[in-house]
């Protein structure tokens, strides 16, 4: 694919999908310039994955294009066993120019005939059905790359996969920059090598399930809260709402629709309140800065990633507050006299943020381990999301990126962090004098 070509990417959407598998890929690829992004599936209801999360598509199997990247993902086990689907991914890997193989998305092609003599890896559980499939099979957490597919894992194995085919369209210059931007710097919370070696067979028993509230406006930037709701949503039993002020579809920044399905009257009290970036008119919607502060005698936790902060902020909760958020609105914390942090994570009261999507998931994992423990937060991340990141350029930071990536990064933002500082930051600084 030329370098000036705008690559048309898909996912196919099947019921019970695990939403962090396409939010993780998309978060980086969508970063393409003027790529395209199709969202496939039967028909062009509303699909619910796990955690009843909620994906619009934008086309069906029947009339989706032609296209140059293809994800498959991990699906259900009876959607394994589903021939038409089958054909549709044997079908759109086969035209593709790269493929991403997630989790039991490799057991998929692989019964499509596509990974026959070739290198490939999978989540810790599809592993032992690869070899089925006539694939070599690499026992590694990261992803594996033989001709045009890309395997591994989920989680941060699928993000990676994602880093390598943007290196390899765009090279290292455009992809450093992804990994700045997104701030791409995971680091394991519970590594097993410093952990204590646990049964992990009957680690959920007699634990109570979450009630867990992710605010899900049109313009929300749903990777920031994805994570989030892959951990918690790992809690057997866990409840998740996605919650604006009105039910209906939310199409999503850089992202895909999404679909509220509660509103701010309507939503049971919630222990966990999620809250990602937002565009800048939601960021400062005083319904929803109401519903945080209404809900603040119930939750245990509240998730804060990235811009998700100034809406919280202006609730007045973050006063006082040691605050991580990304690194270009770090700056406007002490408005709302906060304390800003450079740390990928702060835990501050009930107050979780984290930079942006990945720092989504480990603060998650922080919330975890507090309600918990650290033997069900350990077992979530190297057992069910088996978080185990191998960035390309480890440059996720800006302690770590160059002067010239951050002068572009700063050029890039200016105009969005001007617009903040003049409209949303003094509305919900506003909001938030009124709440002392």
């Amino acid at each position: 694919m030329a370098f000036w070509n705008y690559p048309k990417i898909g996912f196919a959407l099947t019921p019970g999908f695990r939403a962090a598998d396409i939010i993780a890929v998309q978060s980086v690829l969508q970063l393409f310039p003027w790529c395209k992004i199709y969202y496939a599936a039967k028909d062009l209801d509303c699909v619910y994955g796990k955690s009843d999360y909620p994906i619009v598509p934008n086309t069906t199997f029947e009339s989706c294009r032609k296209l140059d990247i293809f994800i498959s993902s991990s699906v259900t086990k009876k959607q394994l066993d589903d021939e038409a689907y089958i054909d549709f991914v044997r079908q759109k890997a086969n035209e593709a120019s790269q493929v991403i193989g997630i989790s039991n998305g490799v057991i998929a092609l692989g019964k499509a005939g596509l990974l026959k003599g070739r290198k490939a890896t999978a989540d810790q559980a599809s592993l032992d059905k690869l070899g089925e499939y006539g694939i070599e099979v690499v026992d590694q957490r990261q992803s594996i790359n033989d001709g045009k597919f890309y395997t591994s894992g989920p989680c941060t194995g699928a993000a990676e996969s994602a880093f390598h085919i943007m290196k390899q369209l765009r090279g290292d210059v455009i992809t450093r920059f992804v990994e700045l931007t997104l701030e791409y710097e995971p680091v394991q919370q519970f590594p097993r090598d410093e952990a204590k070696t646990h049964n992990n067979q009957n680690v959920f028993d007699g634990i109570k399930p979450l009630k867990v509230a992710v605010i899900a406006p049109p313009g929300m930037y749903a990777p920031d809260a994805t994570g989030a709701i892959d951990v918690l949503g790992s809690i057997p039993g866990t409840e998740v709402y996605f919650v604006w002020e009105k039910k209906g579809q939310a199409k999503g920044i850089i992202s895909p629709t999404l679909q509220a399905n509660e509103t701010f009257e309507t939503c049971p009290p919630v222990d966990v309140i999620i809250i990602g970036a937002l565009h800048p008119k939601p960021s400062a919607n005083k319904k929803a800065i109401d519903f945080l502060k209404k809900q603040e005698k119930n939750v245990s936790a509240y998730i804060a990633v990235c811009a998700g902060v100034i809406p919280l902020a202006g609730t007045g909760l973050l006063k006082g507050k040691t605050v991580s958020t990304n690194f270009h609105m770090r700056s406007l914390l002490p408005i709302f006299k906060a304390n800003p942090s450079n740390k990928t994570v702060s835990v501050d009261g009930k107050v979780y943020s984290a930079g942006p999507v990945i720092g989504s998931y480990e603060a998650a994992l922080r919330v975890v381990n507090d309600l918990y423990g650290s033997q069900v937060a350990q077992h979530i991340e190297q057992d069910i999301l088996e978080y185990e990141p191998h960035p390309l350029y480890d440059v996720g930071s800006p302690e770590k990126a160059s002067r010239m990536q951050l002068a572009v990064c700063s050029v890039l933002t200016f105009v969005l962090i001007s617009f903040y500082k003049q409209f949303v930051i003094k509305k919900c600084k506003r909001y938030a004098e009124s709440a002392d």
